[in-house]
Order: structure tokens, then sequence, then C-alpha cells
């Protein structure tokens, strides 16, 4: 797990609060970039099998929607960015430097509009003819949870967001109005 620098021992409750919410962050993002390689690696490729269901056969963009697209920003840009803002620092800047990747971020935080608008139809292809069949893999893996638990996670994650930044801003020195405002700003666009 990625840990940021201990909070100097002479730190504030409240700066201890914020390195472990930031912490919290960046090893939630490790686990889910993860997750989204896992599935682009071993999920997506099952498609181009030769006994792929007639229902199945094209509809890659239905099952998996914009999915690596969303994890290529993440393993290019979100991740990289989240990282080299979090090197140090006190609480004011800390939070302040979260916001500000957010809001650095926000276009390509509309992948997850789209996403989410394709969910439905994911969600149906995968109940009439894709659990079956991916079921298959999932054996072979010996993983634990389906495909669809995991086409759920970038949903999942917009509110994991959301939650984050309303515990920095809980945390955050009340009296730095700028870190607060940008915080506001980020959770605001998710």
């Amino acid at each position: 797990p990625f840990r940021l620098g201990s909070p100097p021992p002479f730190a504030t409750p409240d700066h201890r609060i914020v390195h472990m919410i930031i912490s919290e962050l960046i090893d939630t993002e490790f686990a889910y970039v993860h997750s989204l390689h896992y599935v682009i690696q071993h999920y997506v490729p099952e498609l181009l099998r030769e006994d792929l269901p007639q229902q199945l056969r094209g509809q890659r963009a239905t099952v998996f929607g914009n999915l690596e697209k969303i994890y290529r920003f993440h393993v290019a840009q979100f991740l990289p960015q989240l990282r080299a803002g979090m090197e140090g620092g006190d609480s004011e800047s800390l939070c302040l430097d979260v916001g500000r990747v957010f809001l650095d971020a926000r276009r390509e935080f509309h992948l997850y509009a789209l996403y989410n608008k394709n969910k439905p139809k994911s969600d149906a292809l995968m109940a009439s003819v894709g659990a079956v069949f991916f079921r298959t893999k999932q054996l072979v893996l010996g993983d634990a949870m389906d495909l669809g638990s995991y086409l759920l996670k970038p949903v999942q994650r917009m509110g994991k967001y959301a939650l984050l930044l309303a515990q920095l801003l809980k945390a955050c020195p009340p009296d730095d109005q700028e870190a607060g405002d940008v915080l506001r700003r980020a959770a605001g666009m998710l």
C-alpha cells in the first residue's frame, strides 16, 4: 500500500486525519486500478473466443462500455498526479492539492457519465447471456467475484470519491478558505 509520509509527531489530530484520508484515497485508487486492469486482461479477451454466443458477438462496447478508457485515464493521469501531489506538505496544502488533482481531471471524469449511460445495456446483456458465458472464466480464475461485480466498480468508485472528499473537507483546516472552496468544487463535479 502507498503510504503518505507520516505526519510529524507534533501534528494536530486533524492533520493525522487528513493523512489517513489521503492514504485511504491512494490505497483504494491502487486497488481500483488493479481491478480495472484485471477485467481488461482476463475478461475482455473472452469476446474473441470461437465459441462466443451469437448475442455477444460485436458487443464489446455494450458489455464493457468505455472501461478501457477509464483505466487508461487512471493509469496515465489520475493516479500519477494524485501520488505526485501528495508527497509531503502540511494538511492545508494536501487538502488543496487533492482538490486540484480532481479539478484538473474534470474533463476526464465525464468518462463516467458515458459509462453510467451504457450500464443498463450492459446489465441487460449480462443478465440475458453474459453472466453464464463469463462464469466459466470466473471459475478458471478461481475468482469469488463475477464480472458483473467488477463492472459495478466504476459506479461505486464515484461514490467513494464523493465520500472521501467530504471527509477531507471536514478534516481540513476550517480557516483555509481556498482549500475548502476547491474541495467543494471537486465534490460538486462528481
